[in-house]
């Protein structure tokens, strides 16, 4: 029962109305199955989430000395919790793959505690449901905590840290500080600015003398100097491989670093994606005015319920507490970046709006009960058609996955046989085939994930095999093919089929190399390509789309030029 519509928070529960009952078991039902469909989302074998193509370096039975991409990323540290917990599991006998996807379930537990417990101290029992089945049922966090990188780490902590401070638990959340600088670095500034802010200006530490308020700096010191150097490790730049580029540097140079490189588009317009992100969990059949229209419906109700929250002194400052340092570091994010800008913008916005939009939905139908008469209920007409909207009831959605066929399990079944000290080749930005270092366990001669931007030798090295595996892929003879081999010791092709059908997938790749693409297929026709109808006597798999070729069959005989 909800006594004060403006404070729905300030009851008691020990006795609950029949309607408030029924209300609260649809919101646990719903949540059940949402949360249920995630899990098994996530734990499907068939599924992958694609930004696991990146972490099968951190198993050494998934490289080789023949892994360029591997060493490459291997030298970047990870955050030393993260790291333990890999070297761990793997020690236990646990496959990397499993471990990911444990790791994605466990994340998304505590998410939607934090969740939970954020609306429960606002509103009380139903409005802390109703805020953690928001936030199950929205793609956005399901695509960020399924991950199993480390900033799949950035939500929990981060609605922990609003937990922390709805709960006026600041040794709590420097506590979380130091974890976050333990498992996602990047994350610890902005928890500790919320800190530094709830001491500083809520609890005004510098303006008391006693005990308590020495604590209070002390903690606050103690956490960010460890905060500091955690994440100076972090930053820190690799050794080997040039002077490092920030996004957009030298782009009259390295055309990769630009808007129509490896980058993708939140990269250099974060709000803006920000926006596109908000927009794009809805369901695609939905038409696009109706979800903006939802969108602008749901940021002013999330604005109410920031207004109706002004009267609640210390739930309103927690939130300024929260709000504040987030503005402040998305601007010093943006302007100075000193990593990917979007995700500052993303974290903290998703992190805070499903309390503010549920606590300003209840007591918008609180307040008008005379004409509602029965608000729960109201709220629910609201609720139920609106996590049906969003996109991560549909269990068909692929925004966030890779799924395999039965053709590509065949493939992987067939690469994971293959010698440890293999190097493989295929297209550059065939999804499927990018997986075969996680999957499968043998390393790409170009792999998409490890084709950052960041270092000047790295995109000339990069820049060369690229250019290479383009021409061997799209040869007219065996020439470039066995060059391939010679250069770089790659020891088996992957082709795809249906990139040589007129009607098939595209051949291409971000610049600067889809100028050489064009320029190719511009002077010969796909039919005329040897891989079109590669040679029989090379072929050592075939299934669906998927030819493999064994490039020692092709350079037999043939002796590879002095210097390769």
């Amino acid at each position: 029962m909800i006594s004060n519509p403006k404070t729905p928070g300030t009851h008691s529960y020990s006795w609950v109305q029949s309607t408030e009952r029924i209300i609260i078991s649809i919101f646990l039902l719903l949540l059940l199955i949402v949360v249920v469909g995630n899990t098994l989302d996530i734990v499907d074998e068939s599924n992958f989430h694609e930004e696991l193509r990146i972490l099968y370096h951190l198993d050494p039975a998934r490289t080789n000395a023949k892994d360029y991409a591997g060493q490459f990323l291997g030298q970047f540290p990870q955050p030393y919790l993260y790291a333990f917990a890999t070297e761990a599991a793997l020690a236990a006998g646990t496959d990397l793959i499993t471990f990911h996807k444990l790791l994605g379930v466990v994340c998304g537990f505590v998410a939607l505690v934090g969740a939970a417990l954020s609306g429960l101290r606002a509103g009380g029992i139903m409005v802390g449901l109703a805020v953690a089945l928001l936030v199950a049922a929205q793609p956005i966090y399901h695509y960020q905590i399924s991950s199993a990188t480390p900033h799949a780490f950035a939500f929990p902590l981060l609605t922990w840290g609003l937990v922390c401070l709805l709960y006026e638990r600041p040794y709590m959340l420097a506590s979380l500080t130091v974890l976050s600088g333990l498992l996602y670095p990047p994350m610890s500034p902005l928890l500790g600015l919320m800190l530094a802010w709830y001491l500083l200006v809520s609890r005004k530490a510098l303006s008391g003398k006693n005990r308590k308020r020495v604590v209070d700096i002390l903690v606050l010191g103690i956490t960010a100097a460890i905060t500091v150097a955690l994440l100076w490790r972090q930053l820190m730049p690799i050794d080997g491989y040039g002077a490092t580029l920030a996004p957009g540097d030298k782009i009259d140079i390295y055309p990769e670093n630009g808007p129509d490189g490896r980058h993708f588009y939140g990269v250099f317009h974060p709000v803006s994606y920000v926006f596109a992100s908000a927009i794009g969990q809805f369901r695609n059949s939905l038409p696009i005015t109706l979800v903006i229209n939802i969108s602008f419906c749901i940021a002013a109700v999330a604005g109410l319920g920031l207004y109706y929250l002004r009267t609640r002194t210390a739930l309103f400052r927690a939130l300024l507490a929260f709000i504040i340092p987030s503005v402040m570091f998305c601007i010093l994010v943006t302007v100075f970046r000193p990593y990917m800008a979007y995700r500052f913008w993303l974290y903290p916005l998703f992190a805070l709006y499903p309390l503010l939009f549920i606590y300003g939905l209840f007591t918008l139908c609180y307040d008008h009960r005379s004409t509602l008469r029965y608000p729960a209920t109201a709220v629910v007409a609201v609720i139920v058609p609106l996590i049906l909207a969003l996109h991560a009831t549909d269990r068909h959605r692929s925004f966030s996955s890779l799924r395999l066929n039965e053709d590509t399990h065949a493939l992987m079944d067939h690469v994971r046989q293959l010698p440890a000290d293999t190097l493989i080749a295929a297209w550059p930005s065939d999804e499927e085939t990018d997986l075969i270092p996680y999957v499968a366990g043998r390393p790409l001669l170009v792999n998409y994930k490890a084709h950052y931007p960041t270092y000047e030798g790295h995109i000339a090295n990069m820049r060369k095999r690229t250019f290479d595996l383009i021409d061997a892929y799209l040869a007219k003879d065996v020439q470039p093919l066995i060059k391939l081999k010679c250069r770089w010791q790659t020891d088996f092709l992957i082709i795809d089929q249906a990139r040589f059908s007129e009607d098939g997938e595209t051949l291409e790749y971000f610049a600067p190399f889809d100028k050489h693409i064009e320029g190719i297929l511009k002077s010969i026709d796909k039919t005329e390509m040897i891989l079109a109808r590669p040679p029989a006597n090379a072929v050592v798999f075939r299934s669906g789309r998927f030819t493999v070729l064994d490039l020692a069959a092709l350079s037999r005989g043939t002796a590879c030029p002095a210097g390769q």
